[in-house]
């Protein structure tokens, strides 16, 4: 009996944190810890991201504001099935390749 009214209150506040979530301006591009690359969310591209030590791949794409991993040659590919990112602060990680996407304002 209490499930749902707990569900409906959990969904207010995901929709109110997440919805006042400002949109990103750029895509930066960290591998292993350090600022590789930025790129404007404003302009649609596709970008090679090269992993730790020059080992591995990723394809990074941005188009309509939003950002995601197309493809990898990582192991899992976690980051390839991670939804498209927009908002300041979300990321993509890829572990095996040490690199990660994050939207900043």
């Amino acid at each position: 009996m209490l499930i749902v009214p707990a569900l409906l209150l959990g969904a207010v506040l995901f929709l109110a944190v997440y919805g006042n979530m400002p949109e990103g301006n750029h895509a930066c591009v960290f591998v292993d810890g350090k600022e590789t690359a930025r790129y404007s969310m404003e302009k649609d591209g596709e970008y090679t991201i090269r992993g730790y030590t020059g080992q591995g791949t990723n394809r990074l794409v941005i188009k309509d504001r939003k950002a995601w991993i197309e493809t990898a040659d990582c192991p899992d590919r976690i980051c390839v099935r991670h939804s498209p990112v927009s908002r300041k602060g979300e990321t993509i990680i890829c572990l095996p390749h040490r690199v990660v996407v994050e939207i900043a304002g």
